[in-house]
């Protein structure tokens, strides 16, 4: 035995036998994971509407929320805290709330503009009037009304205001149940992205389909832009810092 290794390192070198065994651990490669994007143009005169059911209104949530919001953390879902919330705000994300006429948070959705997370360190950077859904969750007890599509829909009326156009998001590509939510409320297939991992690094990787090239600048628009090294991370801290200074806060109850 100990012969056979002699002879396989004074053929390969250590850093050989190093790569042999790398391909023996196991695939260089991998599909971790598939996902469909879809898009909504916000200026579609045929539009579906879907309307939340009579009581319920849709405002921005703000730090008084934080404790309604935990409560409809999902296993997919960003623990809510304070910090999570003002950074997110900080970072051009809105967290948008279905109220009911009692008060009670019945449906939450993040709106992220500028830019949005994919995996790891991989975001997909937005145009200036393109905006994302992520983490849409309806609470328990109001699951079956109709609140999440209420919330899309009535955000798809609100957001213009602010310039954006069109609105992407992105599913799993085996939840069915999603893909037909969305599909109602509009949305079609835009794009089709997959995370592989390739020897323990993740890579993230865009194809639009041929056909209508709205959405080509998908493929040019995902960046491996945040930093893990200490230095980067000061650098976003410093920056959060500055924002908060000049009043970049996320709105508080009076």
């Amino acid at each position: 035995m100990l012969s056979r290794v002699r002879d396989v390192v004074r053929r390969h070198g250590l850093r050989g036998v190093a790569h042999l065994a790398v391909d023996r651990v196991g695939p260089r490669q991998r599909v971790a994971a598939v996902y469909v994007w879809y898009a909504i143009d916000l200026e579609r005169a045929d539009r579906p509407q879907n309307p939340l059911p009579e009581g319920f209104v849709v405002r921005e949530a703000t730090i008084a929320d934080v404790a309604s919001m935990q409560q409809m953390t999902s296993a997919h879902t960003v623990t809510i805290t304070e910090e999570v919330m003002r950074e997110r705000v900080l970072n051009g994300v809105k967290p948008w709330l279905a109220i009911s006429d009692d008060g009670r948070v019945a449906g939450l959705s993040w709106v992220f503009t500028r830019s949005l997370p994919l995996r790891g360190r991989y975001e997909l950077v937005l145009p200036d009037d393109v905006a994302g859904f992520e983490d849409t969750v309806t609470s328990r007890e109001m699951r079956g009304r109709g609140i999440a599509p209420g919330l899309l829909t009535q955000l798809g009326d609100i957001l213009p205001r602010d310039g954006v156009r069109a609105i992407v998001t992105r599913i799993d590509v085996d939840n069915a149940a999603s893909h037909r939510a969305v599909q109602k409320l509009g949305f079609e297939e835009c794009a089709r992205m997959r995370v592989v991992t390739r020897d323990w690094r993740t890579i993230v990787q865009m194809v639009v389909p041929p056909g209508d090239r709205s959405y080509a600048w998908m493929t040019g628009q995902v960046e491996r832009t945040r930093s893990p090294n200490p230095l980067g991370r000061a650098l976003r801290r410093a920056t959060t810092r500055r924002d908060a200074a000049s009043g970049s806060e996320p709105p508080r109850e009076r």
